[in-house]
């Protein structure tokens, strides 16, 4: 038996795992569910900045240009320097990151775990608006499709 969900789903996931309030055993479960999501939009985010710095402008030295810029709360900031051309080319590949399936194989090793995330995730006492109704459907089904 196996999880699927998309990597974009991943920090909405997490988002409803951990909104619910539970105790002991059950969150130490939680965590060790969590672990391996985490560890995947970590890995998530070091691909987005590699494929960043490699698409990115580069100085005399073949270093990947940055600039510093002022954020919406006016904090002063740092990017890398991308072409227009090349900036639609990371937009691709980081769609394409985003869309892949992450998979959890469920096995007896993890499946308390896999039944209490499930748990917790159809029965989710969080309130949906927006976007967030159809994340939270997707989430769903994707926990279903494992029955």
């Amino acid at each position: 038996m196996t999880l699927k969900i998309k990597n974009s789903y991943i920090q909405g996931l997490l988002t409803i795992m951990n909104h619910a309030a539970i105790c002991c055993g059950k969150s130490r479960m939680r965590g060790r569910f969590n672990k391996p999501l985490i560890a995947r939009m970590d890995e998530n985010e070091k691909h987005r900045q590699e494929m960043l710095v490699d698409l990115a402008d580069k100085d005399e030295n073949g270093k990947a240009k940055t600039e510093e810029f002022e954020d919406e709360e006016g904090e002063n900031k740092r990017r890398y320097v991308v072409t227009p051309e090349n900036l639609t080319k990371f937009q691709d590949q980081y769609k394409e990151m985003m869309n892949e399936d992450f998979v959890i194989d469920i096995t007896e090793s993890n499946k308390a775990e896999y039944e209490q995330a499930k748990d917790l995730v159809l029965n989710s006492t969080m309130e949906f608006k927006g976007g967030d109704d159809a994340l939270y459907n997707v989430l769903c089904e994707a926990f279903e499709v494992t029955e």
